[in-house]
């Protein structure tokens, strides 16, 4: 089980001011835009965002398998003491 996972937190700072006609680029910057105007940098959050629901599943599955082999050694030796 993975302990102590550090999680990146995620910025949350994608544009939402879109407006018609603006030019789309590698990096915002290119076109006179912010960083995160960049299709590159929205690229890259959406990566780290699954990156992290992944990451988050996978901890989930392992405290659930320890869990349940927890409660089997303690039903185990409960069981042992009567």
């Amino acid at each position: 089980m993975a302990e102590n996972t550090e999680y990146t937190p995620l910025p949350a700072d994608l544009p939402e001011d879109w407006t018609p006609g603006q030019i789309v680029a590698p990096a915002g910057a290119d076109v006179g835009l912010s960083v995160q105007h960049g299709y590159n940098y929205l690229n890259k959050q959406v990566n780290d965002a699954q990156r992290a629901a992944n990451q988050l599943r996978e901890d989930k599955a392992s405290k659930e398998e320890l869990t349940a082999a927890i409660q089997a050694a303690v039903l185990d030796s409960w069981e042992g003491s009567y």
